[in-house]
């Protein structure tokens, strides 16, 4: 999409989760490090993305230049969200290095349960 409309990376990821169909965060990481992140409309305010990118993700992978499997992984959530619960959920993550210390990870529920029982604790 981002070569088709001629815009960024970064600025069609943030697009797209706005007025995609999942509940979608984008996050960029830094050396390993959280630089900035942005939720879609429909991410509750209680999930945050770890400060620091975790083991077991394609992110990681990439900021150790270990060899990643292509495309979208479904993973469970607690390697990104920081949140008691997020170990009972799965999320799909898509990361792609964008330059020599920057690393663009797409994350959305495609299973909303997570999102739905945050509702649910909201609204108890």
């Amino acid at each position: 999409l981002a070569t088709r409309f001629s815009t960024s990376m970064t600025a069609t990821a943030i697009r797209l989760i706005q007025v995609g169909a999942f509940p979608a965060m984008i996050v960029c990481n830094e050396r390993g490090r959280r630089r900035w992140f942005f939720r879609g409309p429909t991410v509750p305010e209680s999930l945050w993305p770890h400060s620091k990118v975790g083991p077991g993700t394609v992110a990681s992978d990439l900021f150790s230049e270990k060899q990643t499997k292509p495309g979208p992984l479904n993973i469970s959530a607690d390697h990104w969200i920081e949140h008691s619960n997020s170990c009972n959920y799965r999320l799909i993550e898509d990361s792609i290095k964008i330059s020599g210390d920057l690393v663009l990870t797409l994350l959305w529920w495609k299973d909303e349960s997570q999102i739905l029982d945050l509702d649910d604790e909201v609204t108890e």
